[in-house]
């Protein structure tokens, strides 16, 4: 397991997504450069204009200095603003391809990944995570060449006036560093846990919103209402203690700046330890250390935006670094299937170690015929789908297509020989031509329509105020639940796929539609291995080979009426549906 330490997670960070924006960086550190080397010039530009032009009144100086002034902070201003901009140009670059990496990531990582983690959490990690690391990017880094160069800058400014004050002022600051290291400690740790914290609350907020009909016909909005609001607590009782925590660094700056000074003064007055020769040299002295005071507090209060950052980039990198266990092998060949068999053998699967969810089952489903599994909730019936599309692979045995081992073949060419139409239809937010068009994406309009016409939802399309291009809402909250069934029909007759896996495909829907729809299934496994999964037995009663489940076991198979007749389990199932 890789250790992610603070030097291997910024070493990283920068090799892998920092140094590609070299060109950007470079014209940064040239502008933070300028930004650096005007502000060290202000306090020796005192000195001059105390000692040369107040005091000397050259009528000259009098005319040039303060021009000098104007473009001085002109020259300052534009490197202030070029820095900023190719700074943040590089923070959204870095930030834009972590998300792209992770999202692809999390979209070719197995099912397990997604059933696993809350979705909420996944969206904070490619969200708020990644936002601290545009801080990091950007406005850190930023901060760090600019206010750092300065610091260099002025402490050279502070040798030149005075050595001798120079090395007792930094002696004054040495101070701060053992309560600093005490604070950045206990920063990362609770940047962390508020990191943690976050993605729970949006966890949360987004099982709310996308079950509140649920929340509302069970009346348990109060309830919600003080789960999320507990949630909401912590998140911000974390970041108050956070900021307590990172303000305690700037009074300790504060008071020794404070220190510093008044050692200066009091140093000052002795000509022989200061060697301080003029009342300018010590203006610019005095000016020198206050600025100096300005990015060491600066730099401090980075310290929390640094601690977060780290954070988040141990975050991203513990789930980009996590391995899919359907990683394709290389070199992996595509499926080849020419009739369309499939054979289950000898499997056996657990989702949870020491849990069998099947048992050493073994069935075959010969090609072009119409095989059903049936059997009570949590007979296994799912987890047989689950290992033909590949979404966990077995233990043991083997998912066999026209012989071939599944788990041998690519995975792009296994799913797409299979069609799948599920209880639980999605729907994106698109258009009812995008939503169909998910079966085959370079689908013409014709052949969108023509599998919409197949599918039964033609007429219903038609006869929508934008046609085809009339969105289904979130989730296709806008249809009802036959409509839905129809859009996925109409992608698998659009897919065209030679095996097909109906999965408690009419289970919730009414009599009514679901005898609707049992028409246009009908159409649509005609010459397809079709392999239904149901708990209503009356979609299956002209199935070629009725398998009953029980326990994660085949424990009888035959047709419909054979089984009536000798098995009590599926006799009782019928029954009961």
């Amino acid at each position: 397991m890789t250790k992610y330490t603070n030097k291997h997670l910024a070493n990283r960070f920068i090799r892998e997504y920092v140094r590609p924006e070299i060109v950007r960086i470079l014209l940064a550190i040239m502008c933070m450069t300028v930004f650096a080397a005007t502000s060290t010039v202000q306090p020796l530009l005192l000195e001059f204009i105390f000692d040369d032009v107040l005091m000397g009144k050259d009528k000259l100086y009098i005319v040039i200095v303060p021009l000098g002034v104007i473009g001085l902070f002109i020259v300052q201003a534009f490197a202030n603003y070029g820095s900023n901009v190719f700074t943040s140009g590089v923070g959204y670059t870095v930030v834009s391809k972590m998300q792209k990496n992770l999202f692809g990531h999390f979209m070719h990582h197995d099912v397990d990944l997604h059933s696993k983690n809350k979705s909420g959490e996944l969206v904070s990690r490619l969200f708020n995570d990644l936002m601290m690391m545009y801080y990091m990017a950007s406005k850190v880094l930023l901060a760090i060449f600019k206010q750092g160069l300065t610091f260099v800058g002025l402490l050279c400014v502070l040798f030149y006036q005075s050595w001798q004050l120079s090395l007792i002022t930094c002696c004054a600051f040495i101070f701060a560093v053992y309560p600093i290291i005490r604070i950045t400690k206990r920063l990362r740790k609770l940047a962390r846990q508020g990191q943690e914290s976050s993605a729970d609350l949006l966890g949360r907020l987004n099982e709310n919103f996308r079950g509140i009909r649920t929340v509302k016909a069970f009346r348990q909005e109060e309830t919600e209402i003080k789960r999320t609001n507990s949630l909401i607590d912590e998140f911000f009782r974390l970041k108050y203690k956070s900021t307590k925590i990172n303000s305690l660094a700037s009074p300790i700056m504060e008071i020794l700046s404070g220190v510093a000074i008044a050692t200066v003064i009091w140093y000052a007055a002795r000509d022989s330890l200061s060697n301080i020769q003029s009342q300018g040299e010590l203006v610019s002295f005095i000016a020198a250390l206050i600025m100096l005071a300005r990015p060491l507090k600066s730099l401090n209060g980075l310290n929390e935006a640094i601690q977060s950052s780290l954070a988040a980039a141990e975050r991203f990198y513990t789930m980009i670094d996590s391995k899919p266990k359907q990683e394709p092998k290389t070199g992996n060949k595509p499926l080849e299937v020419k009739k369309g068999n499939v054979e289950f053998h000898k499997l056996s699967f657990s989702y949870v170690e020491g849990q069998n969810t099947l048992k050493n089952i073994s069935l075959s489903i010969p090609a072009g015929k119409k095989v059903a599994i049936v059997g009570h909730s949590g007979s296994g019936k799912s987890t047989i789908v689950n290992l033909l599309l590949r979404f966990y692979d077995p233990d043991s045995g083997k998912v066999l297509i026209d012989g071939q081992d599944i788990r041998e073949a690519s995975l792009e060419s296994v799913r797409g020989n299979i069609s799948l139409v599920s209880q639980d239809v999605f729907l994106f937010s698109d258009s009812m031509k995008q939503n169909i068009a998910y079966g085959d994406s370079e689908a013409s309009d014709e052949e969108i329509i023509q599998a919409a016409k197949d599918g039964g939802a033609h007429e219903f399309i038609s006869k929508m105020t934008h046609g085809y291009d009339t969105p289904a809402g979130e989730t296709g909250i806008l249809l009802s639940g036959g409509q839905r069934q129809r859009i996925a029909i109409a992608r698998a007759f659009l897919k065209n796929s030679p095996i097909l896996v109906l999965d408690e495909a009419t289970s919730s829907l009414d009599p009514i539609a679901e005898q609707k729809i049992q028409k246009t299934l009908d159409k649509l496994t005609k010459g397809r291995t079709t392999i239904i999964i149901a708990h209503r037995l009356s979609t299956v009663r002209d199935a070629d080979i009725i398998y009953v489940m029980e326990n994660g076991e085949v424990v009888e198979s035959g047709k419909h009426a054979e089984l009536m007749k000798k098995s009590a389990i599926y006799s009782n199932l019928f029954s009961a549906a």
